[in-house]
């Protein structure tokens, strides 16, 4: 009979024989088990995201895009160098370090390279414009890299001369928006828009390729943020000069009707002499401040009531300030502050009163109870909600119904705000927003060289 020899080794020699090769065959599953990667995995792994990005990009053939991408790197890190060490420029996040923007970009402009290397120009020119579309008009963090964009749209479009001109048209009015909304730029907006316009005149082009949400036709589009660029310089000759304002008026007039915005947003003051006159002021700020409402500016809405609260003290015109006081009234009731609402609105009745303007008194004083009943909802539904704990709390529910007698918590909610605390109150609010809105912008204007690169006529 045989004896195995491995049953003659001692016992710790056997323990250490088996023990490797339990650990080998764990290992060997282990390693079974992990992934295979490729070339491609193993760099995004080992190197840098956005060096990996190119050297990848450059490996399937997506030279250009890589090389655009680098500009892109390198035009930030221009803007940061020339901002200096206490520019808030340098506390926006880097291209090369954002992963989920790179990402974006960097799949859009590799469909732009497709398109162009397949000559199917049109779909390369759509995929740029959303592509600066989605950035021109997202965080203020990004704008920069939107305009670039923009930009390159437009360098594109021009440079190829069997595209459909449609495109041009449409990234001039993309980069003229993006000038008006986002920079206040109006002189170069206009410029844009004028080229645009020369453009889309008689086409029956529309905007909803870049924005889904608009339905007019691009002409029209042109020519209504003409409008609004003269509009904006119209209220700045305001203060200055009345008769060139009321000259721009009509032409301004002119182009909303051709936008089909009849009115626009100089409703009846289109005349140079009601213009320069003190009324004629006080009533062209009204009107505008009811405009930038409906358009959903309300920093530049309360900005002109408060303009034409200054109007009318300085003239002297009682109607005009109750006016102001009114619709500051109704600004603040519908932006659901209503105590604030109460004690302007009261004030304006107070003066339409003493002016005896019967009309006006009866508006104002439906407008003060509803803000006046918004403002004792919240009182009466914890009142309401009481009853069930004391009969107390049900007595002073049935005298108020029955008598109007206050119950606890319905003081007059206007006495607890002052006019002219919420005047002033109003005011510095809206000059630390106009200020950072300036700050913001001025500080992207210093520190764009998008004019030094290449120049779009």
């Amino acid at each position: 009979m045989e004896v195995d020899p491995a049953e003659l080794e001692p016992n710790s020699i056997r323990r250490d024989r088996i023990r490797r090769i339990i650990k080998k065959e764990n290992t060997d599953r282990r390693r079974a088990a992990l992934p295979v990667m490729t070339l491609e995995e193993i760099r995004q792994f080992r190197m840098p995201y956005h060096e990996a990005l190119l050297t990848n990009l450059e490996e399937n053939n997506y030279v250009i895009t890589a090389e655009y991408i680098r500009q892109l790197f390198r035009f930030q890190q221009q803007l940061r160098e020339k901002a200096g060490p206490v520019s808030p420029l340098l506390a926006r996040p880097q291209l090369y370090l954002s992963k989920n923007e790179l990402n974006y970009l960097c799949d859009s402009v590799m469909k732009t390279e497709d398109y162009h290397n397949e000559e199917n120009y049109a779909s390369e020119c759509e995929e740029m414009l959303q592509l600066a579309i989605h950035f021109a008009f997202s965080s203020e963090d990004w704008w920069w890299l939107g305009e670039q964009l923009l930009i390159q749209c437009l360098s594109v479009t021009k440079q190829n001369k069997s595209l459909d001109r449609r495109y041009e048209a449409l990234g001039r009015y993309a980069y003229a928006k993006f000038l008006l909304v986002n920079l206040s730029s109006d002189n170069d907006a206009m410029y844009q828009l004028k080229v645009a316009r020369k453009l889309a005149n008689g086409q029956d082009w529309t905007t909803k390729l870049i924005f889904p949400k608009e339905v007019d036709l691009l002409s029209m589009k042109v020519i209504y943020l003409m409008h609004e660029c003269l509009i904006r310089e119209i209220e700045t000759l305001m203060k200055t000069d009345n008769v060139k304002a009321g000259r721009l008026a009509v032409i301004a007039k002119k182009w909303a009707a051709e936008a089909c915005y009849p009115q626009g947003k100089l409703p009846l003051l289109c005349c140079v002499a009601k213009l320069g006159d003190p009324k004629g002021i006080c009533e062209a700020r009204i009107h505008i401040a009811k405009a930038y409402l409906l358009d959903g500016s309300q920093n530049l809405s309360l900005n002109t009531l408060l303009l034409l609260r200054e109007s009318a003290k300085e003239f002297n015109l009682p109607y005009y300030l109750a006016q102001a006081y009114r619709h500051l009234g109704e600004y603040f009731l519908n932006n659901g502050e209503a105590p604030k609402a109460t004690s302007l609105l009261a004030e304006a009745f107070t003066i339409f009163h003493e002016g005896n303007y019967i009309k006006e008194c009866d508006q104002v004083r439906n407008l003060r109870a509803i803000t006046t009943g918004l403002g004792l909802f919240p009182n009466y539904l914890d009142l309401l909600d009481k009853t069930d704990e004391s009969r107390e709390y049900l007595m002073q529910l049935v005298d108020w119904k029955d008598s109007r007698k206050p119950f606890d918590g319905a003081e007059d909610i206007g006495s607890l705000f002052s006019v002219e605390g919420v005047i002033e109150k109003s005011k510095m609010e809206l000059k630390e927003k106009l200020e950072d809105k300036k700050r913001s912008v001025a500080s992207y204007q210093l520190h764009s060289n998008a004019k030094s690169q290449e120049t779009v006529p």
